[in-house]
């Protein structure tokens, strides 16, 4: 196990066993006196909080209030200190507002000056309660017709507050009715006393019931009251019962009409005619009629002989003397016309001449027509007969068949226009569809031109900035490697650009540093509210979150920058940038610590060489080497494979960890200093949680950097390269296979591993690797070029010589060496590549051809493409 490892398991275990004893707690307990609080519109509502401290030391509460019920509820006091035991009644009053019923949401938080928080949720629930009322101090009212009746009642205040009342009626009586006061405004907790009048008419009778209705204006309680009133008949008389027209001659005339009292009492009337001729009268003028009895009375008419005959209108009425009602009954009078006189007897001569001249008339005519009938023959009859019969038949199949004629021309015709019309239809709507087909196709073409058109300026987009980010990245790599020495003059026009893209680990840090800047003004203007709010585990947990955004999208766009270098691309660019820079350059391979120096250059050129510091070598020996090494350089610049792809981001995690131990010791200082009682309650807790952070922090870099990668396509042509990139800081690098043919869903997974499954090997092991195949075939597999690098320090360690490393794979039971070369060197490593066939490969280190198994710092390229099983290979072929 790592010592890193080790240290942090420490570290937690010792914040777990450790971290209680010396941590004093806080604790309270809140309680209300109900679970539920109900109260009634427009009544106040008292209630008490119990609060006690529980904890072990002396504790600062702050209490609110949240929710739709704390607008109209306050708490006094709204904070207090309690010592540990000591126990406090808080005053919760809910006001006497007037809302509406129904269930409010409510919290109580007891909140103390170290953070401790704790809620106390219940529903306020608001229901209308009985605040009126109202007593009838009387029953049904029964009253003659033609009076009023008179209703009291008295009405009571329940609320603590002055209340208006609203009184209302039935439409029925509404218009006869009549209160002594509407609305009615009564003092809380007094009552008032109402009446209600109600009139009735004169020819009213029986019983009405009806309602009366006190509304409260502040909440809407109402209380109703069912109510009778009953109207009796005293001396509604019926006048000419079932008599309507009366008839009169010329003579005087005397008719008797009938007369009934329908009351219960022996009423006295007065009768008298208002409307109608002078010469009618009646009498008696005043008749007594017993209650519930019938009398009668005598029109009298003296018509004057000048009088027109014809109806006239009259009205009988009859007033009650003691009350003097008065009821009325319309009649008609009609009058007939005057009997005949002295010259009847010429006018009866008359009609009866006249009625005998009529008569021989008609004698006459019925003669002439009997001898005119016996004058015809039957057999005349006959024929006349039958030639009107076939006359009248021929005319009516004339009119039949005209008809007909007429009525198939209509159909036809009707037939032909709605055929017409059909047809005209169907063309108006094949039109629209065709025109409204081409307006879609045209919007669907413009559509699809502007997509593509955008499509592709946003691929042009993306491909110039891929091959900016590459060339950058290729022209980065080449400055590690290699010195650029300007070449003479050679008379190519224009120079080649060399600029590279900043550093984003700049832009990195300087965005990290103006954070760590705003946090410290924040800090320090808002030090009170940071406290109270725990600031620095927030700001630190932000500042840790955009970190580690940053160093992902730094990640990413060295992965991105790897996989434009493993393809067609960015080989082609690659190589076309080694030959532009070799075009004005030469490159001289980059040394530990190297000193360079000019010399004189002999023809064309400059040399440069290093200041090895060494004594007793010869200059020209130097020079031989430099020129050697400059020629090999530019061998391997002239191979297309010759830069092995940059490795990932070192991980970060150490500088993490000092980050967040920075900011810790920061916050754990300050605290310490100004809330010494909150440290000693909670300095566990800090601790604990440093520690998860630390250990967040070494997963995700072990799975950034894991021991594991795996690769898939979803199909590889023939003689396509199929490149995978591993991101591990130390052994194979890139692992590169061409196809024979073409392949679907391939896909391979490259384990490190920390000891070899097979024999032991003799010699210096550097890394061990198992690589796994999936829908891939040994023989579906051309050349393989592996690219790995070794460090420096490790050759050195082991006194081996750069060219002695090589590339083993494994066949049968034996390791066999792959043809490796040295392709680059870096100040920490050599760069090697080695190209095979298919089959299993094993990668180590070659010395005195003596092999020797490895283990967890030495690495091997095992059972390639092939998983090794009970030390044999299956499934190879």
């Amino acid at each position: 196990m790592k010592r890193y490892q080790i240290c942090i398991l420490l570290l937690l275990l010792f914040s777990l066993f450790s971290g209680h004893a010396f941590a004093a707690t806080e604790d309270f307990v809140a309680s209300l006196e109900a679970a539920e609080l109900k109260t009634c519109q427009c009544f106040p509502l008292p209630k008490q909080l119990l609060i006690t401290n529980t904890g072990d030391i002396t504790s600062q509460y702050d209490l609110r209030l949240e929710g739709s019920a704390a607008n109209f509820a306050a708490l006094q006091p709204v904070s207090l200190s309690l010592k540990p035991g000591e126990s406090h009644f808080v005053s919760l009053n809910f006001f006497a507002t007037c809302q509406e019923e129904g269930t409010y949401p409510f919290t109580i938080f007891v909140k103390t000056k170290l953070g401790l928080e704790k809620e106390i949720k219940t529903p306020f629930v608001v229901q209308r309660c009985k605040t009126l009322q109202v007593d009838s101090l009387g029953g049904a009212q029964v009253v003659d017709n033609c009076q009023e009746a008179r209703y009291d009642f008295l009405v009571r205040n329940l609320a603590v507050y002055d209340e208006t009342v609203d009184i209302s009626v039935d439409e029925k009586i509404a218009g006869s009715s009549m209160l002594s006061e509407n609305p009615v405004l009564i003092p809380a907790q007094r009552s008032k006393r109402v009446s209600l009048f109600v009139g009735t008419s004169c020819d009213q009778e029986g019983e009405t019931p009806f309602t009366a209705s006190f509304t409260a204006q502040t909440n809407g309680y109402s209380v109703v009251h069912d109510l009778s009133l009953v109207i009796n008949n005293r001396d509604v008389p019926i006048l000419a019962k079932e008599v309507d027209t009366v008839v009169v001659t010329r003579e005087e005339s005397a008719v008797d009409l009938s007369f009934e009292n329908t009351g219960y009492d022996a009423v006295s009337y007065t009768i008298s005619v208002q409307e109608g001729p002078e010469w009618v009268n009646v009498d008696p003028q005043v008749l007594l009629v017993p209650g519930y009895s019938a009398s009668s009375f005598t029109l009298f008419a003296s018509p004057p002989e000048d009088a027109p005959a014809g109806e006239y209108s009259v009205t009988v009425l009859a007033t009650v003397l003691d009350t003097g009602v008065t009821y009325g009954k319309e009649l008609t009078l009609s009058l007939e016309e005057s009997a005949l006189g002295v010259g009847s007897s010429t006018w009866l001569t008359v009609l009866i001449i006249a009625g005998a001249v009529l008569l021989v008339l008609l004698l006459l005519i019925f003669i002439a027509a009997l001898m005119r009938k016996g004058s015809a023959t039957k057999q005349e009859r006959e024929r006349l007969t039958t030639e009107r019969k076939l006359a009248r038949f021929t005319e009516q199949e004339k009119a039949k068949e005209a008809r007909a004629a007429l009525r198939a021309e209509r159909i036809a015709e009707r037939l032909r226009r709605k055929e017409e019309k059909r047809a005209e239809k169907e063309h108006r709507k094949a039109d629209k569809i065709a025109a409204k087909e081409a307006r879609r196709q045209e919007r669907i073409a413009a559509h699809e031109s502007r997509i593509a058109e955008k499509e592709a300026r946003k691929r042009e987009k993306i491909e110039a900035k891929q091959r900016g980010l590459l060339k950058n990245a290729l022209l980065k790599d080449l400055r590690k490697q290699y010195h650029f020495v300007e070449k003479e003059n050679l008379g190519i026009e224009g120079e080649v650009s060399l600029e590279e893209e900043k550093n984003p680990a700049l832009r990195i840090a300087l965005l990290i540093i103006f954070l760590l800047l705003v946090g410290g003004v924040l800090i320090w203007f808002f030090y009170p509210f940071f406290i109270l709010y725990l600031p620095f585990f927030i700001i630190g947990f932000i500042i840790l979150i955009v970190i580690l955004i940053l160093l992902s999208v730094y990640w990413n766009k060295k992965e991105k920058v790897n996989r434009l270098k493993a393809s067609e691309e960015g080989r082609l660019l690659e190589k076309d940038l080694k030959k532009e820079i070799t075009d004005y350059y030469d490159l001289v391979p980059k040394r530990k610590k190297p000193e360079l120096e000019e010399k004189p250059a002999e023809g064309k050129g400059v040399l440069y060489e290093e200041k090895r510091g060494r004594k007793g070598k010869d200059d020209a020996d130097l020079v031989a080497r430099e020129a050697r090494a400059a020629a090999k350089a530019s061998r391997q610049l002239e191979q297309e494979y010759a830069i092995a792809p940059e490795q990932g981001s070192r991980s970060w995690k150490w500088l993490w960890i000092i980050f967040l131990l920075l900011l810790f010791i920061g916050a754990f200082a300050v605290l310490f200093i100004f809330f010494l009682d909150f440290m000693k309650l909670y300095w566990p807790y800090f601790v604990a949680g440093f520690v998860i952070l630390i250990i967040v922090i070494l997963i995700i870099d072990y799975f950034r950097f894991g021991n594991r990668v795996q690769q898939s396509w979803p199909e590889l042509n023939k003689g396509e390269y199929a490149v995978t990139l591993i991101p591990w800081r130390k052994g194979l690098t890139e692992l590169v296979f061409i196809p024979k043919q073409h392949l679907f869903n391939p896909g391979v997974v490259i384990k490190k591993l920390g000891a070899t499954p097979l024999v032991g090997l003799d010699g210096e092991v550097y890394q061990y690797i198992e690589i796994e195949k999936t829908n891939i075939s040994s023989a579906d597999i051309g050349d393989t070029t592996f690219r790995f690098k070794v460090q420096r320090k490790w050759l050195q360690k082991n006194k081996i010589l750069a060219e002695k490393i090589k590339l083993y794979k494994h066949a049968g039971s034996r390791w066999n060496a792959v043809p490796t070369e040295i392709v680059g060197e870096t100040e920490d490593h050599q760069i090697c590549s080695a190209r095979t066939g298919s089959t299993r490969t094993r990668a180590g280190r070659e010395k005195n051809l003596d092999f020797v198994g490895g283990n967890r710092d030495y690495f091997t390229l095992t059972h390639w493409l092939c998983r090794i099983q009970n030390y044999e290979c299956r499934n190879c072929n």
